[in-house]
């Protein structure tokens, strides 16, 4: 491809070719090296830019960027807006993002990282979307929280996601499950012992007080007590896809999730049904004892706050699942 242009350096019109030539872009401080294109100088040399020849160029510098970060492309964000049926207005309040902020990533615009880190953790697991929800909840009217649960629910049974398949016992022990199988009777009798023993209980500090639990018991022992895989969340470690569990454990009449107003806004809280099994030794329920003795009297927030500054917190990003070897870091004795 050939055009005529005037060249400074010949000082004259002369024929410009296309070539290419390999060029440095800086976005957020990282170097991206890519092949562009500028028209050249068949006599000088000249190099001469062109915005429809550099575009794609730059282009592909952003998605490299984007392929490094795990940054979501725009069409990717819109895709999974759409699997959860919600419109970009919607999707910006369960997110509890501003509109114009979801308008312009969904329109090209670089999202920062801690926002491709929510979007990334969403996309790989729908269930954190119930996470969100425990911060995000007060923007919705109850016919579309409902709603949206539902479809919360129904997105995270397709994907068969890791959580379901822990939930029914087929995953082997490993540093995620504190080296112990998954247990459903375990894990019930711990979220009875702790509803049975302090009242109210609302569901956030719940589910402080079984992560405290596992990771304590796995400090003192080296294994933990459920089973149960904790992922990093807004409200700080929580166990993964634990709306399905406790949802599971109000079907079968072991537990009630009950609604109760907390300041402006409606919080859960865990109602015991069932009498506790026997499935805990008596070292595991120390642990228990000693979790609760630890946060008697600490509301849902405090606690949540305190777990943010625990290393297994620092050191993990939204959605990730958190390692047990974490707990020689524990605060907690």
């Amino acid at each position: 491809m050939t055009m005529i242009k005037y060249c400074d350096q010949c000082g004259g019109e002369t024929v410009f070719s296309v070539a290419e030539r390999e060029e440095n872009y800086d976005i957020r401080g990282e170097r991206i090296r890519v092949v562009t294109k500028v028209w050249r100088c068949q006599g000088c040399g000249l190099e001469l830019f062109d915005d429809e020849l550099t575009g794609p160029a730059l282009k592909e510098a952003y998605n490299e960027y984007r392929r490094r970060k795990n940054i979501p492309a725009p069409e990717d964000i819109k895709e999974l807006r759409g699997k959860f049926g919600l419109s970009l207005r919607s999707f910006a309040k369960l997110l509890g993002w501003g509109y114009v902020t979801l308008h312009r990533y969904e329109n090209g615009a670089l999202p920062s990282e801690a926002h491709a880190a929510v979007l990334a953790a969403l996309k790989a697991n729908p269930s954190y979307a119930f996470g969100l929800l425990e911060t995000t909840k007060r923007n919705f009217e109850k016919d579309e929280m409902d709603g949206l649960l539902k479809r919360i629910d129904a997105l995270t049974r397709e994907c068969n996601h890791p959580s379901k398949i822990r939930h029914e016992e087929k995953c082997e022990a490993n540093v995620f499950t504190g080296f112990v199988p998954f247990s459903v009777e375990k894990f019930r009798d711990m979220v009875l012992w702790f509803s049975s023993m302090e009242a109210p209980l609302l569901k956030t500090k719940l589910l402080k007080l079984l992560w405290y639990a596992d990771f304590l018991h796995f400090k003192r022992h080296g294994v933990g007590i459920s089973g149960a895989v904790y992922v990093h969340l807004p409200l700080g470690p929580v166990p993964d896809n634990f709306t399905f569990l406790l949802g599971e454990l109000e079907w079968e009449h072991k537990i009630k999730i009950e609604p109760v107003p907390v300041g402006d806004y409606l919080a859960e809280r865990i109602i015991p049904v069932a009498e506790r099994g026997s499935s805990l030794s008596e070292d595991e329920l120390r642990t228990l004892k000693d979790v609760l003795k630890q946060f008697q009297g600490w509301g849902s927030r405090r606690i949540s706050s305190y777990s943010h500054e625990e290393k297994a917190y620092l050191s993990t990003g939204q959605g990730e699942e958190i390692s047990y070897e974490y707990a020689v870091d524990l605060s907690i004795d």
